[in-house]
């Protein structure tokens, strides 16, 4: 088995939570896209948990969205939406002064937001797509 590395914090403990065939995945996007693509190299999905954080992640790293998966995702509707429940959720973790890095912001709805309720936040957001 390879030695898996937390992405976020070096050196931090990691627990496997749970891994899924990527048939799992397959199966789940078949409706909106086909994704067996991005699995060619992988049999399962194992999904971590950095004990330090808190904060999840999938590997293999190399299973990633391409510029097809996204554009394809961004036809429906509820892809950009201005307001999602995680954005709700991060919330609570957001104090006075944070550095705020969004990655996938889409239009920056949620920096956009919180910024207006706290002018002591320093935000960044990327979208590649």
């Amino acid at each position: 088995m390879t030695n898996i590395q937390n992405p976020f914090l070096a050196g931090s403990a990691i627990t496997l939570r749970k891994t899924q065939p990527r048939e799992y995945y397959i199966k789940g996007y078949k409706s909106l896209i086909d994704v067996s693509y991005l699995f060619e190299h992988a049999k399962e999905v194992g999904e971590y948990e950095c004990e330090k954080s808190g904060f999840r992640f999938f590997h293999p790293f190399e299973i990633a969205g391409d510029s097809h998966f996204y554009e394809t995702l961004q036809e429906h509707d509820w892809y950009y939406m201005p307001w999602k429940w995680e954005n709700g959720y991060c919330l609570k973790y957001i104090s006075e002064g944070s550095r705020i890095l969004d990655v996938g912001c889409g239009q920056g709805s949620f920096l956009k937001k919180i910024a207006l309720d706290n002018d002591s936040l320093s935000c960044v957001g990327l979208e590649l797509n």
